[in-house]
C-alpha cells in the first residue's frame, strides 16, 4: 500500500466515508426504531447486553481492583467491533419484546 501523500484520494475523504456510513447508520436505526417505546425498548436491551461492562467499570472505581477493569474492558471491546451482532441482536430482541407486548394487548 503506498504512503498516504502518495494515494489517490486524500486522508479527509476517509473521514468524510467514515462520517458517511455513520449517519447512514443511524438513519438505518431510527427507520427501524420508528417509535419512543421501540426506543425505550432499545435501551433498556443494549443496558442489558453491556451491564457487564459498566458493572465492572463502577466495581473497579469503587475497589481499585484492576481485574474489573480488565474484564469488563475486554467484554466492551468484543461487543464493540465492527463485525459482532450487538446492535442487529439488540434490535431482533426489541421487536420481539414489542411483538409480545402488542400480542398481550386486548383488541380495541
Amino acid at each position: 500500500m503506498p504512503p498516504l501523500w502518495k494515494r489517490a484520494t486524500p486522508p479527509l475523504s476517509y473521514l468524510q466515508e467514515l462520517y458517511d456510513d455513520s449517519l447512514r447508520f443511524v438513519r438505518w436505526l431510527a427507520s427501524v426504531l420508528k417509535d419512543w417505546r421501540n426506543w425505550l425498548i432499545f435501551g433498556g436491551v443494549y443496558l442489558v447486553f453491556t451491564c457487564p461492562t459498566w458493572l465492572g467499570w463502577l466495581l473497579y472505581f469503587i475497589t481499585g481492583d484492576p481485574w474489573h477493569l480488565t474484564y469488563s474492558t475486554a467484554y466492551m471491546a468484543f461487543w464493540a467491533l465492527p463485525l459482532t451482532p450487538l446492535i442487529p441482536l439488540c434490535i431482533a430482541i426489541t421487536l420481539g419484546i414489542r411483538k409480545l407486548i402488542h400480542r398481550k394487548k386486548p383488541p380495541r
